[in-house]
């Protein structure tokens, strides 16, 4: 089984990032990372340094997906928790957000359609 998790280079991100990689460390699950390049971002640049620092101090496997332009990002997320039949996905929300119509229409999506429970993170 895995744990899912978006990662977009942002304080949210990063937050649920940690969060996954610790469910994921105690419970010996495999997570699965969807990111994003945006038309700024180029593979392996500082943008993902974040990502790469976490997964080397972590002992876990993990898989990467790449969002594909133009398609909703909380549409593939969800995509791919069903494929994996991941136990959880995690993402990384705003903070001060309460209530299903204070977050965001990804977030929201997510949360009404994900296939197993979604752990809402906020960063520090």
């Amino acid at each position: 089984m895995s744990v899912a998790v978006a990662y977009f280079n942002t304080a949210e991100s990063e937050a649920a990032l940690k969060v996954a990689i610790k469910v994921c460390e105690r419970t010996s699950q495999n997570l699965i990372i969807l990111t994003s390049l945006s038309q700024s971002d180029t593979p392996g640049a500082d943008s993902e340094e974040g990502l790469w620092a976490a997964l080397e101090e972590a002992n876990i496997a993990f898989e990467r997906h790449v969002a594909v332009l133009g398609q909703s990002v909380s549409e593939q997320l969800i995509e791919l928790a069903k494929i994996n039949k991941t136990e959880a996905v995690v993402i990384g929300i705003l903070p001060g957000q309460m209530g299903i119509d204070a977050v965001g229409q990804n977030v929201q999506k997510v949360l009404l359609s994900a296939p197993c429970p979604v752990i809402t993170v906020t960063a520090k």
